[in-house]
């Protein structure tokens, strides 16, 4: 960011840290896989910006949408499926190298109208690991 600023930056703690009921965004692997045929390319699941990516192996894509008012089990942790995601433009912004792919954008704005993923909150449980089994609580 400093680089592309041309000064110096810092990161401080927000104050409103606590005040976003859904920190977590959910994506699933069929989703990553539909937006990539959108893009015409791979696009690392990083660059979506999303905290848990699930493989949902006989999965479709924007099958999380589904999951709305849900719960969720991953290993020890149980989620709460609130609301859909609202994509920004930081997919456009590769945060290794700053470069800008403005496709991706397009992509994600023509696969679902710019929403991908869902948004959720843990309610129980501390630590999601690589490998979890996942759960929808019916």
């Amino acid at each position: 960011v400093a680089r592309r600023c041309g000064h110096r930056v810092s990161l401080r703690a927000r104050g409103d840290v606590d005040s976003d009921p859904a920190p977590l965004h959910v994506i699933s692997v069929p989703t990553v896989k539909f937006l990539e045929k959108q893009y015409g390319g791979p696009l690392e699941a990083e660059r979506l910006r999303s905290n848990v990516l699930l493989d949902l192996p006989d999965g479709r894509p924007f099958q999380e949408d589904q999951w709305l008012g849900r719960q969720l089990w991953i290993g020890d942790v149980l989620l709460e499926i609130v609301g859909g995601s609202d994509n920004c433009v930081l997919p456009t912004v590769d945060g290794g190298t700053t470069e800008r792919s403005p496709g991706i954008l397009a992509a994600i704005a023509r696969g679902r109208g710019g929403k991908i993923g869902v948004t959720a909150r843990a309610l129980a449980g501390n630590r999601l690991r690589v490998g979890d089994p996942v759960a929808l609580v019916d």
